[in-house]
């Protein structure tokens, strides 16, 4: 069957994905590319210069876009594999519940994605707090010295990962759940 023929077979098809296509053209493809066009020249006020790829050469010899990306890749290795170990972890648990059991394990792992995010950023800052919070208690009680957990480059990376990994899941384990009732 020829292009023709296939495109007029699944018109329908078509004239249904046509607005999310015009969609994602014009909120994603044109702008990126204009980015990218943008990107190729060098800007003042009066005048633009083409310089091709010099300013691509310029941040990747910075080493702070270095170590941001470095960063991004650690964080991002980080935390998807223990989000997904734990929301399937979770959901393996409580599958053989009922339904009411599972219904409140849910949505107290998906409480964090409808609470604002300022009040969970809050109480993240009172746990990791230096002076007087949660984490430093419990070290203390332990005889241990207090950790400033956000200010040390050891220690940083690896609390934002536990937040993020404690924090998330949720909607994961109710895809999950869905996909194992299925």
């Amino acid at each position: 069957m020829n292009l023709l023929k296939r495109i007029y077979k699944h018109r329908y098809a078509y004239f249904f994905l046509l607005p999310h296509f015009v969609f994602f053209l014009i909120f994603f493809l044109l702008p990126v590319g204009n980015g990218v066009y943008l990107s190729l020249f060098d800007y003042n006020v009066f005048s633009k210069t083409f310089i091709g790829i010099e300013n691509y050469r310029e941040i990747f010899s910075d080493w702070l876009f270095r170590k941001a990306l470095l960063n991004t890749f650690i964080y991002t290795f980080g935390v998807v594999p223990l989000w997904l170990g734990k929301a399937l972890l979770v959901t393996v648990l409580i599958y053989p519940f009922r339904k009411p059991i599972k219904t409140f394990f849910k949505t107290v792992f998906y409480l964090p994605h409808v609470t604002s995010s300022v009040i969970i950023s809050l109480i993240w800052l009172w746990i990791f707090n230096p002076t007087f919070g949660l984490l430093n208690y419990f070290m203390k009680l332990l005889g241990l010295n207090p950790v400033i957990w956000l200010g040390n480059k050891l220690t940083a990376m690896p609390s934002l990962i536990a937040m993020q990994v404690i924090m998330g899941g949720g909607s994961t384990i109710v895809l999950l759940s869905a996909a194992m009732a299925s």
